[in-house]
This record gives structure tokens, C-alpha cells and sequence, in this order.
């Protein structure tokens, strides 16, 4: 759906029922639509803002975040597609850390992840593939502050 569609899609969810949370993944280019964004921002309960550990996504996600905090939306960082044993990971959670609160956990560059999107899978729906425990600590880390579940 077009990001101008945005506020339709989200009243029409909102009154559907049994829906306890709703997320927007939103397309790269966010900053070419700063009236919806920020109006998505502001019906935001947390904006998860995942980035590369590389030094172009950093600075583009550190922009967006100053507008998410702007908005007052609580909000946090998420290092994806990681190479944990590479020295830009250190300094890419450094420097996020220096502009807002980060994620506990990340979504390590693993084989198993290509693989299993090329099947329509997640990868935690295949037993044994690796990176399965990336996502499913992330996801505690957004319920938990969406204070969702135990």
C-alpha cells in the first residue's frame, strides 16, 4: 500500500477486532514523505528504527531519530544484517548509543536468513536454521516495551 494511504489503513485496522498491536514496516525513502511519517510517528506506541552497521545507513537512521524524538515517540535502535566480529559493529553501537537507546539484541548477516525468505519463510519457523533466537529476542525486547506478554 502507498505510505499516502497510511491513515486509512491504520483507522480501518484500528476497529477491526482482537488486534492488540499493528506494525508498519515502512519502505526505504521515508524521509520523501515527512507529513505522513511524522503522523505515523505520533500514533506510534515504539518506532524500531533497524539500520547496517555501515557508516551511510548510521548517519541516515541518526537523522530519522532526532525527528522520531521530536515527535516524542519512544523509540530505539535495531543493528541488522551484522557482522559481529567486525570492528564497524563496536563502533556502530557506540555510536548509536550516543543518539538513543538500541536493542539489546540484533539480526546477524546469516545464511539461513537469505534462505529461508527465499522459501516465503521466517526464520524462525524452520527448525535448526540459525539467527531463529536473533529475532525471537528482538521481539521480546519491542513486547516488552510495548508491555505485551509476561
Amino acid at each position: 500500500m502507498p505510505l499516502g494511504e497510511s491513515d486509512a489503513a491504520l483507522a480501518e485496522a484500528g476497529t477491526a477486532e482482537g488486534l492488540d498491536i499493528i506494525i508498519v514496516d515502512t519502505p526505504p525513502g521515508v524521509e520523501n514523505h515527512p507529513t505522513v511519517m511524522r503522523a505515523l510517528i505520533r500514533r506510534a506506541d515504539f518506532v524500531l528504527m533497524p539500520t547496517n552497521q555501515g557508516g551511510p545507513d548510521l548517519d541516515s537512521v541518526i537523522e530519522w531519530a532526532k525527528l522520531v524524538k521530536r515527535e516524542g515517540s519512544p523509540s530505539a535502535f535495531l543493528l541488522s544484517r551484522t557482522k559481529r566480529t567486525a570492528r564497524s559493529f563496536a563502533e556502530a553501537k557506540l555510536r548509536l548509543s550516543k543518539h538513543g537507546r538500541l536493542c539489546p539484541f540484533d539480526i546477524r548477516d546469516l545464511e539461513d536468513i537469505q534462505r529461508t525468505h527465499l522459501n516465503g519463510l521466517g526464520v524462525v519457523e524452520v527448525r535448526g536454521a540459525q539467527g531463529g533466537d536473533d529475532f525471537q529476542g528482538v521481539w521480546n525486547f519491542v513486547a516488552h516495551e510495548l508491555g505485551l506478554g509476561g
